[in-house]
């Protein structure tokens, strides 16, 4: 790195390219990314200096909870409500109670979806879109029955884009009423007088 760096090197998908890449803070004030060939995965990612309010945890291939590829990725949602993929992951042995409290919320917002599942696996919730277009950070929440809790982040945008179907809306009916004058004139130049 060249310089002193007394921060927590991060590690995440910053460049969007798949891969992991580490993120050094310097003492002089720089940022520096770092690319790996090493694949991304939100459970193998540490993009703050604790993970959720548990402090240290390990969590890829054993415990927490992420949104599924490639729906994560940043779009553009359009519609009052959105079908969000997941997966719970918990490998723990032993555990007699399996009990996890799911929570979406946008930002820094309170939860606006909550739903209690009983078995780690691969779910489906349908999450109400926010009233105003924006563009923000998605929040997945997982508490356990022990009050461990594991997060998700990921930024998607809300109707930002439906500018593109208004166009269409638009131009539809000067494009039918422009080709029904042509067909209309056309029909007169072909009437004998």
């Amino acid at each position: 790195v060249g310089e002193h760096v007394y921060s927590q090197v991060l590690v995440d998908d910053v460049t969007g390219n798949g891969r992991m890449d580490l993120v050094v803070a310097t003492m002089n004030g720089h940022v520096q990314v770092y690319g790996t060939e090493r694949r991304a995965h939100p459970l193998r990612s540490w993009s703050s200096e604790t993970q959720g309010g548990n402090g240290f945890v390990a969590r890829e291939n054993y415990m927490g909870i992420y949104a599924e590829w490639p729906f994560r990725n940043t779009h553009d949602i359009t519609g009052e409500a959105f079908m969000l993929p997941f997966e719970i992951v918990d490998a723990r042995r032993g555990v007699s109670t399996r009990k996890y409290v799911v929570e979406v919320s946008y930002g820094l917002g309170s939860a606006v979806k909550q739903e209690v599942f009983g078995s780690p696996g691969k779910y489906v919730l349908e999450v109400p879109s926010p009233r105003q277009r924006q563009r923000t950070v998605v929040t997945l929440r997982m508490t356990t029955a022990e009050g461990l809790k594991f997060t998700d982040h990921f930024t998607l945008s809300f109707n930002m884009h439906f500018f593109r179907t208004l166009k269409y809306v638009l131009l539809a009916p000067l494009a039918i009423m422009y080709l029904t004058m042509v067909f209309v004139k056309k029909m007169h130049a072909d009437l004998p007088f």
